[in-house]
Order: structure tokens, then C-alpha cells, then sequence
């Protein structure tokens, strides 16, 4: 097997699910009633509603007839109108025991109609109608008892209109909304109980409506927004309990925004973020309860955001970052809980900056880093738990920034580094062995 099928199966094995981008949300309906038709609306004369709502049609135009309505007690679905072009006729509703749903409304071009709409117990979604441009309807809202959904709604500019809104006690997912400028309508917000994702937003620039959240509990994901500049508006998150994820934001240049981030309970990847220069604004960091990935940030020189983090409870990869030269920003990290790999960092000149480390409870893979020439920046390793492996450092010259290694609990393997000395790595294996290893050794393919 070649080092870059290699690379691909040990990133397989490593990489973990990070969940669907939808909660799930039941379109079942439960007992209640359902509007097809002019008529319907005007047989439907009571102030409430027990059970669920739901509103699908093709002749609709507004909602006039539900005037006299203030209470539903199960579920609001406004969904398939095809016709659709205000919600006017619900103009007094107050209260909705369960969620609101109002998704694939073509001709759609506002919310006014719900401004009245005070308590919502249920999540509130917002999905696929491409004429929407806003939000305002749901001036009056202060609390949503489920998840906040406002997706792949193709005109929606803005979400202003929820200021009000301080408490959810779901998700919060902005998903998929092409003209999307803004975050705005979100500033009320100081704390989610569950994630927060913004993703695929392609003329959203910046985070500035988030300017009082937090604390973030499942998960935080900035995925595939292309227009993201940077991250200015999360400058009052404190902590993260779940993942936090920056994938394949095309533009986005630095983390600044993230600058009181200081504790994330789950794993951080950085990847595919083509234009990162820099990992600052991750300063305040001082530990990762997960994994940390840097992978495939392709101008991303340095690790020097990375200063201010101590401890790693999962595992370190830093793979495939073709400009990256330095990991001098890892210069306080002393614990790693799982495996660290160094895998294919085309320009990585050093591992200044793993100097603190002496031990680490997994494997140590230092694999296809063509500019590597030596591995003084780990000086002070002195156990290794699992497997060592050196393999495929064409320019390696020297291992002897190993010299105070006394055990490996693995394997040891030792390849195809074509400019370092077999004598040199033949010498390392029989000083483990001299101290007690008893592990595979498999030296081979290195200079003569």
C-alpha cells in the first residue's frame, strides 16, 4: 500500500460522525384539523384549537376567515401553498402549544400576518419558501421551547424580527439561505441548551447578531458559509460543551471573534478553510475535551493561534495543511489523550512547538512530511503508549530529537525516509530494546 492510500485509511479510521444538519422533526399529523380550502376557513369559527393546525393548500391566497383565532394547542404547519402570499387572518393568534411550521410556500413574501404570536412551546422552522424576505412577524416571540430552523430560504436577506427572542431550548440552524447578509434578529440570545449551526449561507460575511451569546451546549458548526470573512460577533462565547467545527469556509482569513473561547468540551476542526492565514482569535483556549483536527487549510502557515492551549483529551492531527512550516503555536501544550499524527504538511519544516510533550498515550505517526529534516521539537518525549511510526520523510536526515524516548508500547516502524541513516534508526530500536521493548520492529527503505 502507498503512503497516500495509507494516509486515506488512517484518516477513515480516525475521522468521527458529526450528526445530520436537521434535527428531526415528525410532519405526522396528530389529531387535530386541516384547511384545504376557502370554505374550510370559514367553518372554522372557534377562538382555539386543541390539537394540531394543519394548512395546506393550492387555491390560498391569505388566511382571511381565522380572525377570531388566539389559541392552538398542538402544532401551526402552513406548508405546500402554493398560492400563499400572506398569512393575514391569523392575526390574533397569542399562543401555540406546540411548533411552528411554516416551509415550502412559493409565493410567500412575509410573517406579518403571526404578529400577535407571543408563546411558542414547539421549535419554530422556517424552510424552503423562496419568496421570503423576512422575518418581522415574529416580532413578539421571547421563547421557542424546541429548535429555531430557518433553512434554504432563497431570498430571505435578513432575520430581523426576533429580537425579543432570548431563550431556546433546541438547536438553532441557519442553513442554506443564499442572500442571507445577516445575522441580526439573533442578539437576544445568551445561552443554547442545544447547537448552533450556520452553514451554507453563501452571501453571509460576518456573525455580528450573535453579539451576547455565551455558552453553546451541543455543538457549534461555521460550515461552507463562502462569503465568511471572519467571525466578529462571537466575541462574548465563553464555552462550548459539544464540537465546534470551522469546515470549508472559502474566504474566511482568521478565527477573530472567538478571542473569550476558552473551554470546548468536545472536539475542534479546522478544515478546508482555503484562504486561513491565521489561527488567531483561538488564544484563550486552554483545553480541548475531544480531538483537535487542523486538515487541509492549504495557505495556513503556523499554528500561533494555538498559544494559549495546555491539553488535548482526545487526538492531535494536524494533516495535509501544504503551506503549514511551523507548530511553534503549540509551544504550551503538555497533554495529549490519544494518538498525535503529523501526516503530509508538504512544507513543515519543524515540530518546534511539541516541545513540552513527554508523553503521549496513543501512537506518534510523523508520516509523509516531504520538507521535515529533523525531530528536535520533540526533546522532551520520553513514553510513547502505542506504536511509533517514521515513515516516508524524504528529507528526514536526523531522529535524535528522540534521544530522551525510553519506552514505546507498540510497534516501531521506521520506513522509506530515504535520507536518514538505517544506522541511526537501527541505533534508536536497539536502545528501546535495551530498556525493555519487546514490540515489532520493522526498519527498512531508509538510506543506506
Amino acid at each position: 500500500m502507498d503512503h497516500r492510500a495509507l494516509v486515506a485509511l488512517m484518516i477513515g479510521m480516525l475521522c468521527w460522525s458529526v450528526g445530520p444538519v436537521q434535527a428531526a422533526e415528525s410532519n405526522k399529523l396528530a389529531e387535530g384539523l386541516v384547511i384545504d380550502s376557502a370554505a374550510d376557513l370559514r367553518a372554522l369559527t372557534s377562538r382555539s384549537v386543541a390539537g394540531h393546525l394543519l394548512i395546506q393548500s393550492d387555491q390560498l391566497k391569505t388566511l382571511h376567515g381565522l380572525e377570531q383565532l388566539e389559541y392552538i394547542g398542538g402544532d401551526l404547519s402552513i406548508e405546500q401553498c402554493d398560492s400563499l402570499q400572506s398569512l393575514a387572518g391569523l392575526n390574533h393568534v397569542k399562543r401555540i402549544g406546540g411548533s411552528l411550521r411554516i416551509r415550502r410556500n412559493p409565493k410567500l413574501v412575509d410573517l406579518e400576518g403571526l404578529r400577535s404570536l407571543e408563546e411558542l412551546g414547539g421549535s419554530l422552522i422556517v424552510e424552503r419558501n423562496d419568496a421570503l424576505v423576512g422575518l418581522k412577524g415574529l416580532r413578539r416571540i421571547s421563547r421557542v421551547g424546541g429548535s429555531l430552523r430557518i433553512q434554504f430560504n432563497r431570498r430571505l436577506a435578513h432575520i430581523d424580527g426576533l429580537e425579543r427572542l432570548a431563550a431556546i431550548e433546541g438547536q438553532v440552524l441557519v442553513v442554506g439561505n443564499a442572500t442571507l447578509n445577516g445575522l441580526g434578529g439573533l442578539g437576544g440570545i445568551k445561552r443554547l441548551k442545544g447547537g448552533l449551526a450556520i452553514e451554507r449561507n453563501r452571501a453571509l460575511q460576518a456573525l455580528g447578531g450573535l453579539r451576547r451569546l455565551e455558552d453553546v451546549g451541543d455543538f457549534l458548526r461555521i460550515k461552507r458559509n463562502r462569503a465568511l470573512v471572519e467571525l466578529a460577533g462571537l466575541e462574548q462565547l465563553e464555552r462550548v460543551a459539544g464540537n465546534v467545527l470551522v469546515i470549508g469556509n472559502a474566504r474566511l482569513e482568521r478565527l477573530t471573534g472567538l478571542g473569550n473561547l476558552s473551554q470546548i468540551g468536545g472536539s475542534l476542526r479546522v478544515e478546508q478553510n482555503d484562504a486561513l492565514v491565521s489561527l488567531a482569535g483561538l488564544a484563550e483556549c486552554e483545553s480541548i475535551g475531544g480531538d483537535l483536527l487542523i486538515q487541509a487549510n492549504s495557505v495556513l502557515p503556523d499554528l500561533e493561534g494555538l498559544a494559549g492551549l495546555a491539553r488535548i483529551e482526545g487526538i492531535l492531527l494536524i494533516i495535509g495543511n501544504s503551506a503549514l512550516q511551523s507548530l511553534a503555536g503549540l509551544r504550551r501544550l503538555d497533554y495529549v489523550g490519544g494518538d498525535l499524527l503529523v501526516v503530509d504538511n508538504g512544507a513543515l519544516l519543524s515540530l518546534e512547538g511539541l516541545h513540552r510533550l513527554s508523553r503521549i498515550r496513543g501512537v506518534l505517526s510523523i508520516f509523509g512530511n516531504s520538507a521535515l529534516t529533523d525531530l528536535i521539537g520533540l526533546r522532551e518525549l520520553r513514553t510513547i503508549e502505542g506504536h511509533l511510526f517514521i515513515q516516508f520523510n524524504e528529507k528526514l536526515q536526523s531522529i535524535a530529537g528522540l534521544a530522551t524516548l525510553e519506552r514505546v508500547g507498540g510497534r516501531l516502524a521506521i520506513r522509506a525516509n530515504r535520507n536518514l541513516s538505517s544506522t541511526e534508526a537501527k541505533a534508536l530500536a536497539e536502545r528501546l530494546s535495551a530498556g525493555g521493548f519487546t514490540g515489532e520492529i520493522q526498519i527498512e527503505a531508509n538510506q543506506p
